[in-house]
């Protein structure tokens, strides 16, 4: 970046997708403890009882010393709880006439995070669902790239509706093929969706059943090549000078990504902003006793206590939100013009 552009970022968590119906990581716990399989598994429910980071012990189940039965409940267990969400997510209505809280215009905030000329735009997700792909509001522009896959034609469109047993698995490319296609990474203008954490519709080049999903451990993700170069993404785009960076719905509870804008933070003056439902004492208290929690919060630039619905209501052709313009003044420096209205 130079002459002073802002690098505007965008991190999701599981908290961004339970505005439109999504699980929280312990919800996802409590459909995969109750799956009838895994209770009448003696071994995995204890295992599901003691860790509830289901994306290692998932991993850890299907690499490690169990029955071919238990990994297979394992896999069961997980993937239909990502049925079971998706399914909830393709539900997901915009119009006034719908239960859904969000008003379509929600769309407005992805759009600060578009790359515009020369300016590449990131937008980052530890969430392994579909939401983005499935409910994305363009407006008629370029739609988001995954770096490494190829762009599929319904991808980003509202017309994603498959359900999640009948969408096509994308196998992720090999070690080798990734150092071929990061020669031409990034490109000037574009838009790229980073999951850091993998997806449920990924699986690995050698194309079985499993789900390329990175939990909360750096190792794990250190094995799993396109995971390991997005979190290099990560990590360089952040340490762009003057870099902004808005969570939503992210707890600080992943220490590899919180370590990660630690460094940025204290490196290269990353700022922090948070938006979601929690108050200023909530979100010092995550911080608190997170890793590298002090440093994070001397990146914290500004927190907005707001729910999406608050921002972007339901409501056909209303005017900007105050919680819209606090949002664009405070974290971007952006007049809300034609675009962002």
């Amino acid at each position: 970046m130079t002459d002073g552009k802002r690098n505007n970022c965008l991190l999701a968590g599981a908290g961004f997708t339970k505005n439109f119906g999504g699980f929280l990581a312990s919800e996802f716990h409590s459909h995969i403890f109750n799956n009838r399989r895994i209770q009448s598994s003696l071994r995995l429910r204890d295992e599901v009882q003691a860790d509830t980071d289901f994306e290692s012990l998932y991993q850890r189940v299907l690499d490690g010393d169990y029955t071919s039965d238990e990994k297979e409940s394992m896999h069961e267990a997980v993937a239909r709880t990502y049925e079971m969400l998706d399914s909830a997510i393709r539900r997901i209505g915009f119009g006034s006439d719908t239960k859904n809280p969000v008003g379509r215009r929600y769309s407005k905030l992805l759009d600060v995070f578009l790359g515009q000329k020369d300016q590449t735009g990131y937008m980052f997700t530890l969430n392994q669902d579909l939401f983005l792909e499935r409910c994305y509001w363009d407006h008629g522009g370029p739609v988001p790239l995954l770096p490494g896959l190829a762009p599929r034609e319904l991808w980003f469109s509202t017309r994603f509706t498959e359900s999640l047993a009948k969408t096509e698995r994308v196998v992720v490319p090999s070690e080798r093929e990734l150092e071929e296609l990061k020669a031409s990474f990034p490109s000037a203008g574009r838009s790229y969706y980073v999951k850091l954490h993998g997806s449920c519709n990924w699986v690995g080049p050698n194309r079985d059943d499993r789900m390329v999903i990175g939990g909360q451990k750096t190792e794990r993700i250190g094995q799993i090549p396109m995971l390991h170069w997005y979190f290099e993404i990560f990590q360089r785009v952040l340490s762009q000078p003057n870099s902004h960076l808005l969570l939503i719905g992210y707890g600080f509870g992943d220490k590899h990504v919180n370590e990660i804008m630690a460094n940025c933070v204290s490196q290269s003056g990353l700022s922090l902003y948070i938006l979601g439902p929690s108050s200023y004492d909530r979100v010092r208290a995550n911080l608190d006793r997170c890793t590298n929690g002090k440093i994070l919060s001397s990146g914290l630039r500004g927190y907005f206590p707001y729910p999406l619905a608050e921002v972007f209501p339901p409501v056909d052709n209303a005017p900007p939100t105050h919680q819209w313009l606090a949002i664009m003044d405070t974290a971007f420096d952006f007049e809300i013009d034609e675009r962002y209205r």
